[in-house]
């Protein structure tokens, strides 16, 4: 079932954008920019996931939207200034506007779910959301969690399963994309981690619990080593959860050997892009834009 028939796509306002590189220069019809959308369940998750990604391709052109099935506000107040449990929904919605902004990305929506709710909300009903947001934004290419949520989150488990059940309805997505974290990775981040908390703290955190993609799973590396400043601005912006945090005190070095690039599963892929693969918009160049 295609949800978007007889919905006709809107083209990009403004055609393309002054200056620096342009995706797919050859042949894609002016007043039509790549479009990327991000599917998550709270601020920040935009961020950690795959923030470079946001920030290369808004750089070069491509217009993307983020949205986050929930606002955030069952978790952690880190900084007692930035609101209360009672304000907090709404502080944490303009931190993922800013966050957003400073990545590049033009739209963004927030759901109404509360979090931690989002197993308990109707399936169904979910799947509708996501897809009128997919029929509406039209993307050709869309990123969510892997089937584990990353690392077990309840939330962003079914925010992956309404995700990739709209894309199924809707059946206009060109590419669908789960996040990934490599075993390489994770062991980046476990030293990391452990060096700057044992210097802080003077001791070890336990293991990470966050599962690694096996390496053969992987079938998209994407460069994000140009967007570091970019995706420190972005965390910032997420103060109340990440205020005296090791995340917005890393080092540079440390920063760079975690999100110098961004792995992904390619799991739905209508353009007969050959994988492994460096671009998610691989394939695209067909796409008429009108």
């Amino acid at each position: 079932m295609n949800r978007c028939v007889g919905l006709a796509r809107e083209p990009s306002p403004g055609g393309r954008r002054p200056g620096g590189p342009r995706l797919l220069d050859d042949g894609v019809p002016p007043g039509g920019r790549c479009r990327l959308l991000g599917i998550f369940a709270h601020p920040d998750d935009e961020t950690f996931c795959a923030g470079g990604t946001f920030a290369r391709y808004a750089g070069q052109g491509a217009e993307i939207m983020v949205v986050s099935a929930t606002r955030g506000q069952a978790g952690q107040i880190r900084d007692a200034a930035a609101g209360t449990r009672r304000t907090i929904a709404a502080v944490r919605e303009a931190e993922l506007r800013l966050a957003c902004e400073r990545l590049g990305i033009t739209k963004v929506r927030c759901l109404d779910h509360v979090d931690g709710t989002l197993p308990d909300a109707g399936f169904p009903a979910l799947v509708d959301e996501v897809a009128e947001v997919i029929c509406e934004f039209r993307p050709d290419v869309v990123i969510t969690f892997g089937p584990d949520g990353g690392y077990g989150h309840p939330d962003h488990i079914h925010a992956h399963r309404a995700t990739v059940a709209a894309v199924r309805d809707v059946d206009q997505v060109r590419k669908l994309y789960f996040t990934a974290r490599t075993d390489a990775f994770r062991r980046r981040m476990q030293r990391v981690q452990d060096k700057l908390v044992v210097s802080a703290e003077g001791a070890a955190k336990p293991p990470l619990r966050t599962p690694a993609t096996a390496t053969a799973a992987i079938t998209t590396v994407v460069d994000t080593f140009s967007t570091l400043v970019r995706r420190r601005a972005a965390l910032a912006s997420h103060r109340s959860q990440l205020d005296g945090t090791h995340w917005l005190d890393m080092p540079d070095a440390d920063f760079a050997a975690l999100f110098d690039t961004e792995t992904y599963v390619r799991v739905l892929d209508t353009t007969g892009t050959p994988v492994p693969e460096t671009d998610l918009f691989g394939g695209c160049a067909d796409i008429s834009r009108t």
